[in-house]
């Protein structure tokens, strides 16, 4: 997934595009450094409705920084992806319910 937007903050959407040329809308709700990267943690945007999934439709993406600006890659280590979303879930307990 590339991102196409390219300044964001906590309250911003980002517009990523899958590998099949769909456009999927994020809302962009944390920034975790962990293991000596930086991740972003997001929600799909419903667009029919402009509100955000549950927090089990959570994505996660390396944030990566060049001279073009900011964007996204997939991580494809699971044991980070576990880690990331353990301290999402810790810090976001009070405002999504986990199972």
């Amino acid at each position: 997934m590339s991102n196409n937007s390219e300044e964001y903050d906590s309250e911003d959407l980002v517009v990523l595009t899958d590998d099949e040329g769909n456009d999927i809308t994020l809302e962009f709700i944390d920034r975790i450094v962990c293991d000596g990267g930086e991740y972003a943690v997001m929600i799909p945007v419903d667009e029919d409705d402009n509100s955000t999934d549950d927090a089990a439709n959570v994505v996660i993406m390396r944030i990566e920084h060049d001279n073009d600006g900011d964007g996204f890659s997939a991580v494809e280590n699971e044991e980070t992806l576990n880690r990331i979303f353990e301290i999402f879930k810790e810090r976001f307990c009070d405002k999504y319910e986990f199972e």
